[in-house]
């Protein structure tokens, strides 16, 4: 979502009074909403939160309302809209445009929860600026304050948490590697805790910390890529070539399966390569870019045949 903020300056962030129940319930699925006290049966005239359906059926509403520049000065996030331009003569005209919209279609805003004309905004737990994105410090403080895990489930949680933020981190697989394994436990797994895993727990929440400025992408600027495998993982950036420097996009890491850890070096650094391209196609796809590799042997892959299945069949998709 963040991609489309590319040279906004003004910001206006949203929000609507009491969404869901702002959208009434067909008379023939109210009785689907039914609920019974100690007084009588209830049905649900509108839409109350944690409906199944619920989060979507706001979001396409939303999303029809603000119709065909919702990409380009406008997105929506369920409840939440926010409005952004380039110069505050376009930020004026953009505003007015979503008022008349929500107007018409009856919706209305809860006035103490709307950021109006600002420089950066808060959104999806990140500080959007035109200086770049990075995470809410108070969402990085909650992660970095949490206590040794003790259970298998309590450090899935941990990990998942950390994991919303992988973009600004380097390598944040391999710093998390022996901490992965715990999604696989079951309750007969005996829960062990040692060295390694407070290790990695720590540089995890370390890396919190100094998670990098993320740019969004430009048209008009050539991408590069830069790539990295060791014996338990990949890596890779993203990044634009400005004039003043490189500007990070965002960032890869993935942890290698048993089998894959068993590859050559070579097999390795090139899985590197062939997944950041996949991952990132919609950014790269009918431009002309650049990889870097710190493995020189792959300077060979688009030259001639490696006499290796894998590898040639990187190099064909390639």
């Amino acid at each position: 979502m963040f991609d489309h903020l590319n040279g906004a300056k003004y910001y206006y962030k949203l929000s609507l009074k009491l969404g869901y129940h702002q959208i009434p319930i067909g008379e023939e699925d109210k009785p689907k909403t039914a609920f019974r006290t100690s007084r009588a049966l209830f049905e649900f005239s509108v839409i109350s939160q944690g409906l199944k359906n619920g989060s979507p059926t706001l979001q396409r509403i939303i999303d029809t309302i603000l119709g065909q520049l919702r990409w380009d000065c406008r997105m929506a996030y369920i409840d939440d809209i926010i409005v952004y331009s380039e110069t505050f003569d376009d930020h004026i005209k953009h505003l007015d445009q979503v008022y008349s919209a929500l107007s018409t279609a009856n919706f209305r805003l809860k006035i103490d929860k709307c950021d109006i004309c600002k420089n950066g905004i808060k959104f999806l737990g990140h500080q959007i600026t035109d200086d770049g994105i990075l995470p809410l410090e108070e969402k990085v403080s909650a992660i970095r304050n949490i206590p040794t895990r003790k259970t298998a489930k309590a450090t899935v949680s941990f990990v998942k948490a950390a994991e919303y933020y992988r973009n600004h981190i380097t390598g944040f697989s391999k710093l998390a590697a022996s901490l992965h394994k715990f999604a696989k436990y079951g309750r007969n797994h005996k829960f062990k805790w040692g060295a390694k895993e407070e290790e990695d727990f720590q540089k995890s929440k370390d890396a919190l910390t100094s998670c990098q400025v993320l740019h969004c992408p430009q048209p008009h600027l050539s991408f590069r890529i830069q790539t990295d495998a060791s014996n338990i993982g990949i890596g890779g950036v993203l990044m634009q070539v400005h004039p003043d420097g490189n500007g990070t996009i965002a960032y890869m890491s993935k942890t290698l399966k048993l089998s894959e850890r068993k590859w050559t070096t070579t097999e390795r650094e090139c899985l590197a390569i062939a997944e950041a391209i996949k991952l990132w196609n919609p950014y790269i796809a009918g431009t002309e870019f650049e990889v870097y590799t710190d493995h020189h042997s792959l300077y060979w892959l688009t030259k001639q045949s490696q006499n290796n299945p894998r590898l040639d069949r990187w190099r064909l998709a390639l």
